[in-house]
């Protein structure tokens, strides 16, 4: 299917219309995008959040349908957000001509809600992405307000969620700042529109948290309602934490895949791209997500939102009856 067939459907078909999704997807498959099924590792291939017109004819539908989403919420507060966020990524900072070592205290006091850095793997990074010459990537968070969370999707949460991604680059530019102040080259990658890793797999391998069923980080402390972001940078800066805290729950619990409005959550891990873990059923959850301009309904269920303390209380007792 060509672009020009893809933009003809979604002018002509209704929103939620199963016609256009069917013919659609009998040309593409973001399962098959993603790597479902594959068992060589290889690079993800973007096919959502492009700020421009995609190349990949595979993703033209998504952008689409993300433009006539923007029109949908297009509120004075989306146009505030979205102005102080141009502003900020276009802040050009620059870089002192001495090397000094970066300081974790400083990050500590810069990352309250923590962070961590790890070397940057190749299968992280996108399959048309140029890290250049950085190295490593600091992780952080910011963490949301759940009480804006309880009538995904609706303007408040749509809010919180755009609210996030600008906090998450604040944050990020700190960073980038303090690490220019010290010398060392430096790029904030946020989202939505992550363009050259994915964030996730760098924040597990940082150890921020694991991956829960719903394909998202499951935090030890804030649970899943957290925006992620990464510096890259050519310091050498690593601070892996070891703390495993959600497995023993992920694996029982139903709760998202039971939540989830269109049944694209599974309750085993399936292989993506080489690697056994849970995944996402692209194909159900990305139409939903964009026609509905957004969805989140397996993070704000995720019980260690507001249990994290007590289910970590559970899960160390089980190790400790088990080690005795």
């Amino acid at each position: 299917m060509t672009c020009a067939e893809v933009l003809l459907l979604s002018k002509k078909m209704p929103k939620t219309d199963q016609r256009k999704l069917e013919i659609w997807r009998l040309h593409n498959s973001g399962k098959k995008i993603n790597g479902w099924g594959e068992t060589e590792q290889r690079s993800p291939t973007k096919v959502m959040w492009f700020k421009d017109k995609p190349d990949n004819d595979n993703a033209t539908w998504y952008w689409l349908q993300e433009l006539q989403g923007q029109d949908l919420i297009a509120h004075d507060w989306q146009q505030e957000i979205e102005h102080e966020r141009e502003t900020l990524l276009a802040d050009q900072i620059d870089t002192a001509e001495q090397l000094e070592q970066v300081d974790f205290t400083e990050l500590d006091q810069l990352l309250p809600h923590g962070w961590g850095s790890v070397e940057i793997d190749p299968l992280w990074c996108f399959d048309d992405a140029d890290v250049g010459d950085y190295t490593h990537a600091i992780i952080g968070l910011h963490p949301h307000n759940l009480e804006n969370f309880q009538n995904l999707p609706d303007e408040t949460s749509i809010k919180e969620i755009m609210q996030g991604y600008l906090e998450t680059l604040k944050l990020a530019k700190k960073v980038a700042h303090y690490l220019h102040s010290k010398g060392w080259n430096s790029q904030v990658e946020v989202g939505p529109h992550s363009n050259r890793l994915l964030l996730i797999p760098a924040a597990v391998q940082a150890g921020l948290g694991e991956l829960g069923k719903h394909g998202s980080l499951i935090h030890h402390k804030y649970g899943s309602a957290i925006r992620l972001f990464a510096v890259l940078t050519e310091a050498p800066i690593l601070q892996i934490h070891s703390q495993r805290m959600t497995a023993d729950f992920c694996t029982n619990c139903q709760i998202c895949v039971q939540a989830c409005p269109v049944d694209a959550l599974t309750h085993q891990p399936i292989m993506v791209r080489g690697v056994e873990k849970y995944a996402v059923n692209f194909d159900k959850c990305a139409p939903y997500f964009v026609e509905n301009n957004g969805c989140g309904i397996c993070i704000n269920v995720c019980p260690w939102n507001t249990r994290a303390q007590n289910l970590l209380d559970i899960r160390n007792t089980r190790h400790e009856r088990a080690n005795e």
